[in-house]
């Protein structure tokens, strides 16, 4: 880092760039800013309105900066001067896949920003957990040693990786030797993601696609949220997973769930019938996602827990926070049984469906 920056950061305190700002990861951390005394700045940056951001800071130090636009069309050159950290959401348009609030990935934002910064100290980048890729053989739990190889098709995933691409690429060739930690979350919830998740693929009851259910892992968001502040107060380098302590197995995720028995339909039938009821905006999340429901994922946390951290929050205290319960549990014995044989006649015609496709798929 340049002296003049050494200088600003030791009287005024760190300047800080934040980026997508706006969402509800952005304000988690916009608070936790406000109330660090060795920040002396903080820049947020976000397409949306930041109105409501203003109006919470209040006159205290730091001071605040908001800039509201995308990244790829603002200055930010002007708007990065004499920054020494960064946070990255590398929120863009699109959908948002994992529970974070933070909607699609930026990644022509991304190119723009490493091209406009100058001599930073740190930088925190938001990646997640999708680009090791949902497979058969994946090892559980994941650690940071494993490949990145996000699922064909799933376009955020892909885009994700290519951020951290972008993000090391860049690393390697500044000259200050600026620190870049790649935080992977896994699932995220909170109270503000109960519509989300009850209408992403992980939440739909009563379907799901192949015949096996591997385990899962919530983080909460708070504790997402405290990694990414603790990455940059540390100015953490490398890649490091996000998640709770273990993972919950599959027979305690249907008892969390409070739901009845989902159909095992086969994978054509039901990645057909996400793409369908994500075109009809039933699903949040798009038919590609089908395989993170299907293969394992979790990943370990060791790597960021030896640097400090710890989660607030259980996996299954996660789920019940991010989750509205299902009608299943306040069913009696006989209702549990009809819908039971319900639900057992929709799998065998999913098969047929299947079958009947196949044999269609032949003939032609």
């Amino acid at each position: 880092m340049s002296s003049l920056h050494q200088s600003s950061a030791l009287l005024q305190g760190h300047r800080v760039l934040l980026t997508g700002a706006a969402g509800p990861l952005g304000r988690r951390l916009l608070w936790i800013l406000a109330n660090d005394p060795d920040v002396g700045e903080v820049i947020a940056v976000d397409s949306s309105d930041l109105a409501p951001v203003r109006s919470v800071w209040g006159s205290g130090r730091p001071s605040l900066r908001t800039v509201r636009g995308r990244l790829a069309s603002l200055d930010l050159v002007e708007v990065t001067a004499g920054v020494d950290q960064v946070i990255h959401l590398a929120a863009g348009m699109g959908d948002e896949l994992d529970g974070t609030g933070v909607a699609g990935v930026d990644v022509p934002g991304t190119r723009s920003l490493l091209a406009a910064l100058g001599e930073v100290e740190s930088m925190v980048v938001l990646s997640s957990a999708t680009v090791y890729g949902a497979w058969p053989r994946n090892p559980v739990p994941l650690t940071e040693r494993a490949p990145v190889r996000p699922n064909d098709g799933l376009e955020f995933a892909n885009q994700k990786a290519e951020v951290e691409r972008l993000v090391l690429n860049w690393a390697a060739d500044a000259p200050a030797d600026p620190k870049v930690a790649i935080l992977r979350p896994t699932l995220t919830l909170s109270a503000e993601s109960l519509e989300w998740m009850e209408r992403s693929a992980w939440g739909v009851v009563g379907l799901r696609a192949g015949s096996d259910v591997p385990p899962a892992q919530f983080l909460h968001l708070d504790d997402l949220a405290s990694a990414v502040d603790l990455a940059r107060r540390r100015s953490l380098d490398g890649s490091y997973n996000v998640a709770p302590d273990g993972w919950i197995p599959p027979d305690d995720l249907v008892g969390l769930r409070g739901a009845g028995p989902r159909v095992p339909l086969p994978v054509p039938v039901a990645s057909r019938l996400a793409a369908l009821s994500y075109r009809m905006s039933l699903l949040s999340t798009p038919s590609e996602a089908v395989p993170y429901t299907m293969y394992p994922w979790v990943v370990a946390n060791d790597r960021l827990r030896s640097a400090g951290w710890s989660p607030e929050w259980t996996n299954e205290e996660t789920f019940v926070a991010g989750t509205r319960a299902g009608p299943w549990a306040t069913l009696n014995a006989r209702r549990r049984q009809e819908l039971g044989l319900a639900v057992a006649v929709l799998g065998v015609v999913g098969v047929l469906v299947a079958l009947v496709m196949a044999v269609r798929r032949w003939l032609r």
